[in-house]
């Protein structure tokens, strides 16, 4: 995994080429059409500025010591040999990513968090070093170490690693090497290795002084990403013109990358902890068939092309390695039998549904079960059972005994039990799970139902931490969701939309901690009066399991019942089978704690009604064109199940009519070294490897800044996914 910094001289550099000045550059024989100023290097001395297509143009800053040839900052005047090294300027391999700090040399350095220390050098982080002169060469690293459980890192030159630990804490310092080395003038490399997590590397210092303990950094100038305003420079952006340096405000909207889960648009708690297919090891294995066989068939590289898997979709699933599954046909995949995930080994995967091509792939005919599996991501899955389904027994996706699980985006219905499960088990825990943004509609009449989350009976009842936010409920009659479990059992139920239920809405059961609130509940076109004992219930079990609950109403919205957000919802809750209201001691006033960082924060239920009913961001509702870039259309079944939701009309289909739309065979989109990205999508922004980090991109009318270490395939993937646009301030 390979870190880069590409510095566009203004916004949309990167897609429209345009220059700073305002006019368009003109294109070079060799057909590369240059940005202005790209970056910073060393020539005859001083620093000048290189464009886009490597043309060194005006002076950037001078140096009153000749600089290095390929140095990025002037040598200090009092040490003119020396050379000063910005760590994020090099190469950068996982476990290290590029981060922000205004406190860092050029506000940024690296670091390790959320790995295991290790006594083990290897080298993760390099950079070029072209020494001046022969001689007994000193390195200096500039560190910050948070505390001596986290101050240990690997140091040396040309791969030759030493542990070194700084003596100050919670302050950059600089740390030396154990001894110097004599090197030759020429082409050397300075190397890091990961020892404890936490510790900042910023910058290095190479100098022939033995007496010289580095204590300052250069000064800043506009240039290498640097943004500078009155008072300061700031290391966020790369937003220059030929005179000046603006603030970030001036480059557009930015959406900032903080926190590494399996897709940024991830919102729960736990999500930091799911990656799915990301991480060391990870492979892509491409659906080319529609066939309903268990083929994996492994491509060795060669020739420019990227070691990878191919065949079918119960293939890819049933793999037992660490994969991001990436569909290249699109049409509906017939299932004779369940698809079913089984065991710890076949975790670890990400289902990207949307890149396949435009129309998608969908399954029919079968469930999805997924049992004792952990950390994976289901993406833009189409999946539907049929009529043929079992009444009381044949959900549409089945999930069990799993843990870390993030599923977004996708179309679940005509099953004959539950459409969408979480199912539960004697002794279950529920670890990290997310469902956010997905479309469940209608199963069969006489059990259609929708979600079970949750265990509780005579022996036991589970427990853990669910987020179960912004889907919409169309057509089912109960069980949006039903939610159970002891005390230790905590949910989060926000933001859904449910659509003419009839029995009930969500169903608590047991001992439950649960937040049910600015959810938006619409009585439809077959069920227009329901009774106020078929709203939100609980189920008491007191004397048989532990008592009592803890519940948080607020917020929901019921047209024609609650039209006041603010108003009070406990008159939305009884008694499991009466109309009797609920003891006001099992309501709390304050909701579950979130967390800051990555979990579901929710917005009103007036505005989930109009995201994912109005403006359809809900379901399946993403492909590729043959470009690669993202085709917005749900099918012809789901644009009728919102279509009605918006027209208050009957959105129950009759079994007779439960047939998967046809999807045509469309091209796939070009990927030549089939790394997952899209061809023109690399081109568009200089990504030489699917690996390859690079911290800032410029989208149309935005930019998107990777503090969070996502590579280039996974920063592709949630652009086509929509991620950057929902995430825009």
């Amino acid at each position: 995994m390979t870190y880069r910094i590409p510095l566009a001289c203004c916004l949309g550099a990167l897609l429209a080429l345009v220059g700073c000045d305002g006019e368009s550059p003109v294109e070079r024989p060799d057909g590369c059409v240059p940005a202005a100023r790209d970056h910073v290097t060393c020539s005859d001395g001083d620093l000048y500025w290189v464009d886009s297509c490597g043309a060194r143009g005006e002076l950037s800053q001078g140096c009153d010591a000749p600089c290095a040839p390929g140095a990025t900052t002037c040598p200090d005047p009092e040490d003119p040999t020396s050379l000063y090294l910005e760590a994020e300027e090099g190469t950068v391999m996982a476990p290290f990513a590029i981060a922000a700090d205004p406190d860092a040399s050029k506000g940024r350095y690296v670091s390790v968090s959320g790995v295991p220390s290790t006594s083990t050098p290897q080298t993760s982080v390099t950079h070029p070093a072209t020494l001046p002169e022969s001689g007994d060469w000193h390195l200096w690293a500039r560190v910050l170490a948070p505390s001596p459980d986290a101050d240990a890192m690997y140091l040396g030159l040309d791969g030759e690693l030493a542990r070194v630990f700084p003596e100050v804490h919670g302050a950059y310092t600089w740390i030396a090497a154990p001894a110097p080395v004599r090197l030759e003038a020429g082409e050397h490399v300075v190397s890091v290795g990961h020892g404890e997590a936490g510790i900042r590397v910023d910058a290095f210092v190479l100098t022939l002084d033995p007496d010289r303990v580095p204590s300052t950094i250069p000064s800043a100038s506009c240039g290498n990403g640097w943004v500078e305003s009155p008072e300061t420079c700031e290391g966020a952006s790369a937003c220059c013109d030929a005179a000046t340096c603006t603030t970030t405000a001036d480059c557009g909207p930015t959406v900032v990358l903080r926190h590494r889960k399996a897709f940024p648009d991830l919102w729960g708690e736990g999500a930091g902890e799911i990656r799915g297919g990301s991480g060391a090891g990870s492979v892509k294995f491409f659906i080319t068939s529609l066939g309903d066989a268990d083929v994996a068939t492994a491509v060795p590289a060669s020739g420019g092309v990227e070691a990878h898997y191919e065949g079918t979709l119960r293939g890819a699933l049933g793999l037992a390695e660490r994969r991001h599954i990436i569909p290249r046909v699109s049409g509906n995949v017939m299932l004779s039998s369940r698809l079913i995930v089984r065991g710890a080994e076949r975790g670890g995967f990400t289902y990207h549904g949307h890149l396949a091509p435009e129309g998608g792939l969908a399954t029919f005919g079968q469930g999805l079960v997924v049992q004792d599996t952990q950390d994976f991501a289901i993406r833009f899955l189409r999946a539907r059972f049929g009529a043929h389904s079992r009444i009381g027994a044949d959900d549409v996706v089945f999930l069990t005994r799993n843990e870390q699980v993030a599923i977004d985006h996708c179309s679940f219905a005509w099953g004959a039990d539950e459409t969408f499960t979480i199912g539960g088990a004697i002794g279950m825990t529920y670890v990290d799970v997310i469902a956010q943004n997905n479309l469940i509609a209608q199963s069969r009449d006489g059990h259609n139902t929708g979600s079970l989350i949750g265990w509780t009976s005579e022996g036991d009842g589970a427990n853990g931490v669910v987020t179960w936010h912004d889907n919409v409920y169309v057509g089912v009659t109960h069980r949006t969701p039903n939610f159970a479990g002891d005390s230790g059992m905590f949910g989060r139920i926000h933001n859904n939309v449910v659509y003419d239920w009839s029995h009930r809405l969500t169903n608590v059961i047991g001992a439950a901690r649960v937040d049910v609130s600015f959810n938006y509940y619409l009585r439809g076109a077959r069920n227009p009066s329901v009774p106020a004992s078929n709203y939100n219930q609980y189920q008491d079990l007191r004397g048989r399991r532990p008592y009592p609950p803890s519940l948080y109403s607020a917020g929901k919205l019921m047209p024609g019942v609650v039209d006041d957000p603010a108003a009070d919802n406990r008159a939305l809750w009884s008694y499991f089978g009466s109309s009797d209201p609920l003891d006001a001691s099992l309501f709390r006033a304050d909701p579950l704690p979130i967390d800051p960082d990555v979990g579901h924060q929710p917005s009103s239920a007036e505005d989930a009604y109009a995201r994912h009913v109005l403006a359809r961001e809900v379901g399946a509702n993403r492909s590729t064109d043959a470009e690669g870039a993202p085709v917005v259309a749900l099918d012809a079944v789901d644009e009728g199940y919102l279509a009605a939701i918006e027209a208050g009309t009957d959105a129950h289909l009759p079994e007779s009519a439960w047939v998967n739309p046809d999807i045509p065979d469309s091209p796939a989109y070009e990927d030549a070294n089939w790394n997952g990205i899209a061809d023109a999508f690399e081109d568009a922004h200089g990504v030489t490897s699917a690996d390859e980090v690079i911290v800032e991109w410029s989208f149309d009318g935005y930019r998107v800044v990777n503090e969070a270490g996502y590579d280039a395939f996974e920063i592709y993937s949630a652009w086509v996914a929509g991620d950057f646009a929902r995430l825009l301030p």
